[in-house]
């Protein structure tokens, strides 16, 4: 592979399921308006391969937000693994997941609470 090169087959790869899923939509101008985008912004992230005027070659983390947000499995965008999109169901057992962990967080510091000598520790 020459030199420099290595990166471009992963970013290729991903300008190709970033185009797989805006085909999702009713048009890539719908896709561009749901991430927040302009649609001459989200068609250069196709070709991954000229900067935007920021610099840019691709998406931001706040426009990975906006997609992830939109139904994008941001995890399948970077890898190919897994689904494309998140469904209502995916959606509530990861909810389900998130606030069994935040309970149990709350439970194990009321068991467990903080030390007096740990919380001066942590004081400025």
């Amino acid at each position: 592979m020459p030199e420099g090169t290595e990166e471009i087959a992963p970013m290729r790869a991903l300008a190709i399921r970033l185009r797989q899923w805006a085909k999702t939509f009713s048009s890539f101008g719908e896709c561009a308006a749901q991430i927040g985008v302009a649609q001459p912004k989200l068609s250069l992230w196709f070709s991954l391969g000229h900067p935007d005027k920021e610099g840019s070659f691709g998406p931001s983390v706040p426009n990975l937000m906006a997609m992830a947000r939109a139904g994008l499995n941001i995890h399948w965008l970077l890898t190919g693994q897994g689904p494309m999109t998140w469904n209502s169901d995916t959606l509530e057992r990861f909810a389900r997941a998130a606030m069994y962990a935040h309970a149990l967080n709350a439970e194990l510091t009321d068991l467990f609470p903080p030390s007096p000598e740990s919380a001066k520790a942590e004081e400025p």
